[in-house]
């Protein structure tokens, strides 16, 4: 539940902006939502079901002036919850489980109003990330080709000089 998620590209991400109820606490909630999420976790994270990842977030009462382009009002929704799936099909489908929507009413009691939308993702990337290079691409001299021990591919001609490296 609290590994980190992996979500691979072209997949559909639903975002659920959710407003408690009045006197509701995220002690009241967490629960609940962690009781749904487990459901689509259990039900829907498999390739047949589609659901890849996700993620709960309670708002923290900050807005960036720096992110926002115009004065925004303080956002009026109180958690955030974030799903990745395969298809937005395969979302729509996991709503009508039955053990689902048990969990979701109890969530839905709890409050005063949910938006989810979806959105397709165009690009990702991460910081401070290590990538191990191999193969012919990366070694001068093969040894995996025991024909080849001591002889240098074209493409690594001129690949380092001083006049290169300067």
């Amino acid at each position: 539940m609290f590994d980190p998620v992996s979500i691979p590209f072209g997949c559909k991400m639903l975002f659920n902006a959710v407003k408690l109820k009045p006197g509701i606490t995220m002690s009241d909630v967490e629960l609940a939502l962690g009781e749904m999420c487990h459901v689509v976790k259990e039900t829907y994270g498999n390739e047949a079901g589609g659901f890849i990842a996700g993620q709960v977030f309670k708002y923290d009462g900050f807005v960036s002036q720096e992110g926002s382009i115009s004065s925004l009002k303080e956002p009026d929704y109180d958690v955030a919850i974030v799903t990745y799936w395969s298809s937005f099909e395969q979302h729509e489908k996991s709503h009508a489980d039955t053990t689902f929507n048990e969990k979701f009413k109890v969530v839905g009691d709890m409050c005063s109003d949910s938006t989810e939308i979806g959105f397709s993702m165009l690009w990702q990337g991460s910081a401070l990330c290590s990538v191990q290079l191999s193969g012919p691409a990366v070694w001068d001299f093969p040894l995996y080709d025991q024909s080849r021990i001591g002889k240098v591919r074209r493409m690594h001609l001129d690949r380092w000089t001083p006049e290169t490296a300067a």
